[in-house]
């Protein structure tokens, strides 16, 4: 029998009687670190022990150390009862425990008072409306919820600090006060209140030091996303339209998340700023669906008189007829004419360049649909611009055409001075051949 008993989370004096009653009751002793203030009672008792402390220097990694640890503890307790002692409570934060249990079935669990209930003093927090305990050593920005107060653990050094700022800072932002707790329930206890930006300046940091981030209502999470467009389809939705084409839905679905992953591993965007994004736009749409309803109420707000002429508009794009361009243009034209415009040149601007980054995404994820549907993003919103800045789209074209035939002309002309063939040439000569036309015809219409 292996017994696993909890040291507490302060000193001798926070040492269970069940655990003390384990001390001495006459098994083999094994400590699996001796930096540890309970391990004083030990040497006050002359009780002696063993710890491993040792594999620590001697292995690379700590699941090396774990692991050699449950193999000499499951050796030992071959043909005798065992003691094991572990900080705080067996049952939270502590690996070789996870694993011995996952070894055997002969083992006895005595509850030690965890660090939890110290931090929780230190910090003068109520965690019953929500706590999430996460690992600094094994830390994912993805397990971090905003809606909960958040105690990450193991932030025992400098390096692991900086990360944490870095991490945190794109979750909640530099100026975001947090606590760093050090010693909890020591006499030497030490609490910090500070910005997230100063984290990795405070020295007073040990391998008994825990971060406590308060919960945070401002910041957006997906609880928020989807709360928020159901109140929008709650209030809007046709039933009668709807049409669910599961595995479409599926499909789009898991490419939005992989956008949003390689978004967040190129730096681009963080999560939590894209659901921010999410929302506003959810707001938004909310405004203007709003707005819709006040446009009807000429002729009284029914159900069916607003679904009436919500169709005919709908139907109204679909009969736009004429060239690609020109068809985008009347389209765009006829959604402006409801209010649905961007405030300034700036956020046309931004919008082409949100499907300009779109679309090397889909580049990069190699698939023809999305490819095919983020060029056509990028001409429309073009074609947006055009209308936005009060310019024919069709005659800006054929502007631009015309100016490219034109340099194409003097290149030919260049080419056969130098006895070139145009279809023969690299592309770095034709770029050389192209910008040296570009100089030429900019030369005579300064000149004109």
């Amino acid at each position: 029998m292996i017994n696993i008993v909890g040291l507490g989370a302060t000193d001798k004096y926070g040492l269970t009687l069940e655990a003390v009653e384990a001390v001495k009751n006459g098994n083999k002793n094994f400590i699996r670190t001796v930096f540890h203030e309970a391990v004083k009672y030990f040497e006050d008792e002359k009780i002696e022990f063993t710890s491993f402390d040792y594999l620590y220097e001697e292995k690379n990694s700590f699941e090396e150390v774990y692991t050699e640890i449950v193999e000499v503890l499951l050796n030992e307790a071959k043909d005798k009862d065992i003691n094991y002692f572990v900080p705080g409570n067996p049952l939270i934060a502590e690996s070789t425990v996870v694993k011995l249990m996952e070894k055997t079935q002969d083992y006895n669990i005595i509850m030690g008072m965890s660090f939890i209930e110290p931090v929780l003093r230190a910090v003068k927090r109520d965690p019953s409306k929500g706590l999430l305990l996460i690992d600094g050593d094994d830390f994912n920005p993805l397990d971090i919820d905003v809606k909960c107060d958040v105690i990450i653990t193991q932030v025992y050094n400098n390096r692991i600090a900086v990360y944490l700022k870095l991490a945190l800072s794109e979750i909640y932002g530099d100026e975001y006060k947090i606590y760093l707790i050090t010693d909890a329930g020591l006499r030497d206890e030490y609490v910090c209140y500070v910005p997230i930006y100063e984290l990795d300046r405070i020295e007073n940091i040990n391998h008994q030091s825990a971060i406590y981030i308060p919960k945070c209502n401002d910041i957006k999470n997906f609880r928020d996303i989807i709360l928020k467009a159901d109140e929008n389809i709650a209030d809007f939705k046709n039933k009668e339209d709807i049409e669910v084409d599961v595995d479409r839905l599926i499909t789009d679905a898991i490419d939005v998340i992989n956008r949003c992953i390689i978004l967040n591993d190129e730096g681009l965007y963080y999560f939590y700023e894209i659901l921010e994004q999410l929302d506003k736009k959810l707001t938004k749409n909310r405004e203007f669906l709003k707005n819709s309803v006040e446009k009807t109420n000429n002729i009284g707000y029914n159900d069916n008189s607003l679904r009436y002429n919500n169709r005919a508009f709908v139907n109204s794009l679909k009969n736009f007829s004429g060239s690609s361009i020109n068809r985008a243009a009347s389209v765009i034209d006829s959604v402006v004419s409801i209010g649905f415009v961007w405030d300034d040149v700036n956020g046309v601007l931004e919008k082409v360049a949100e499907e300009l980054n779109e679309l090397k995404l889909a580049l990069n994820s190699k698939n023809s649909r999305e490819i095919s549907e983020e060029v056509g993003d990028l001409i429309f919103t073009s074609v947006n611009l055009c209308r936005f800045l009060k310019e024919d789209p069709s005659q800006v074209l054929d502007s631009t055409t015309n100016k490219f035939i034109e340099r194409f002309s003097v290149m030919s002309k260049l080419a056969s001075e130098h006895n070139m063939d145009l279809k023969a040439l690299k592309l770095n000569e034709l770029e050389d051949l192209y910008n040296e036309a570009k100089e030429i015809l900019k030369t005579k219409n300064n000149l004109l």
